[in-house]
């Protein structure tokens, strides 16, 4: 009764920890492709934005990462040619039921069982895999551009809500200074969760700056910053949404902040976190290393950023650990509103250990090269990118976006030739389960791989992707931190 008493409480534990989820797969829509022209009768996909996050515009510098959505590198995008309500809407659905599919083919084909033997899964949490897979919710990210201007963003919220899917609204917030309308709609029909940007701060000093205006203030500091400092205009609109998440308490969505941890604010990112929990303690948090592997770019940090890097992936550790066993770990801040999943971190960790003796692979590795790909099993692909291809277009038949792929690396797994409205659940769980690994024999340069959290879902898609050197040291890692 006892050994079955300690799995219970073991995948309790996990579930809590976020390395069980209780959803079935995830699908992250690009919802903001349009048109980018190439002449007066073709075009290919671009990203509708009025943002330009990028390193450098013109030569200037304009902001700590790259975004390919960045405005002037889609200058003749506009939201007149944006993905419209209805396909977004068949997509979704397809996409879903492709999910459903793939689960069901797992399940049935032994897949499972031999996962779970592989990674020394116990049997209580097996199954909880498996009525997962078959029962559980699908979370749709309403991603891209900035998906808060298209057109339609409160009917696919709430049309999407109605129909069953978990909602993640992934923006910037600009639109709440000047649309009261769309500020109703959220209000009256909101996404599960609205997530900003935390990672555009120049200083502690800067963020307490922007806190310490209104909302009016706030509003009237963004028009004094020039549109090409795409990352300080998103500065001032996370805090303006986060005040307005305070104001409107109990109708807002609960909120939550992607905070890229890149070379800008390594040196104070603990105190980054202590402030944004001290002054916004509702609002969950999604820390995570800036990535430049998908674009095969040089590493992001570093060697003298490595301690400061641990040290931050250290902390994450302890603050799960906290949080489900508090008698072990007392070093950590009282108010936790950390996203939960201890795999992610632990994967990180891994790579620390791993090669410990190598510092420049841990710098490649953190920056996400080798170290998780998307593509490596079926059940690394649960969590499904619908958005841009490189595919040449007519203009007048053909759509933009809807492919099968990935927002960040359009060259290897991305279903060039098939739009997912004109795809069946089984075409697209046969993408999901072959063909997205096919796709990679055939390209030029693959994708080296990613460590983006949402991707890596949870933890049988870490596991699925994961770098064989890294498994040993990460089961040992679960099992003193999870105990199994």
């Amino acid at each position: 009764m006892k050994k079955v008493t300690d799995s219970i409480t073991i995948a309790n534990k996990a579930k809590n920890l976020g390395l069980l989820s209780d959803l079935a797969g995830g699908i992250q829509f690009d919802i903001n492709v349009a048109e980018k022209n190439i002449n007066q009768t073709h075009f290919i996909d671009g990203m509708f934005c009025d943002h330009n996050c990028r390193l450098l515009t013109n030569g200037q510098k304009t902001g700590n990462y790259e975004c390919p959505a960045a405005r002037t590198s889609n200058p003749s995008v506009t939201m007149l040619t944006l993905v419209p309500f209805e396909k977004i809407m068949i997509g979704i659905h397809r996409a879903a039921k492709g999910l459903y599919d793939l689960n069901k083919r797992l399940i049935a084909n032994g897949d499972i069982d031999r996962y779970s033997t592989q990674f020394c899964i116990p049997d209580t949490i097996k199954e909880y895999i498996k009525t997962t897979l078959s029962a559980g919710k699908i979370e749709v990210n309403l991603f891209g551009g900035n998906p808060e201007l298209h057109p339609r963003i409160n009917s696919l919220i709430s049309r999407l809500v109605a129909d069953g899917f978990m909602v993640n609204l992934t923006t910037t917030g600009g639109r709440f200074m000047r649309d009261e309308k769309f500020l109703q709609g959220i209000l009256e029909a909101p996404p599960t969760h609205l997530a900003d940007s935390a990672d555009d701060f120049d200083s502690i000093s800067y963020l307490r700056l922007l806190n310490d205006m209104s909302l009016e203030e706030l509003a009237e500091k963004i028009r004094t910053i020039p549109v090409i400092f795409g990352q300080k205009r998103k500065a001032c609109e996370a805090i303006y949404t986060a005040k307005l998440s305070q104001k409107y308490t109990g109708s807002f969505p609960t909120m939550l902040f992607n905070l890229v941890v890149h070379r800008g604010n390594i040196s104070f990112i603990e105190d980054q976190i202590t402030e944004l929990r001290k002054i916004f303690p509702h609002i969950l948090i999604n820390p995570y290393p800036a990535q430049t592997s998908f674009w095969g770019n040089n590493v992001e940090f570093l060697p003298e950023d490595l301690p400061l890097l641990e040290s931050f992936i250290d902390n994450r550790i302890a603050e799960h650990y906290v949080q489900n066993d508090p008698k072990k770990v007392s070093r950590v801040s009282n108010d936790r509103v950390l996203i939960q999943r201890l795999h992610y971190f632990l994967l990180l960790k891994s790579v620390f250990i791993t090669y410990q003796d190598d510092l420049q692979l841990i710098l490649k590795r953190i920056s996400g090269f080798e170290t998780w790909r998307c593509y490596k099993t079926p059940f690394a692909g649960r969590y499904v990118q619908i958005g841009a291809s490189k595919k040449e277009k007519v203009r007048g038949k053909d759509k933009a976006g809807g492919h099968l792929g990935c927002l960040w690396n359009a060259d290897t797994v991305t279903y060039k030739d098939s739009q997912v409205w004109d795809m069946n659940g089984a075409q697209i769980a046969k993408y999901l389960q072959q063909e997205k690994y096919r796709l990679t024999t055939q390209a030029k340069n693959p994708c080296a791989g990613c460590i983006m959290p949402r991707l890596v879902f949870d933890e049988m898609t870490m596991l699925g992707g994961i770098d064989e050197k890294l498994v040993e040291n990460y089961l040992t890692l679960r099992k003193s931190y999870v105990g199994y």
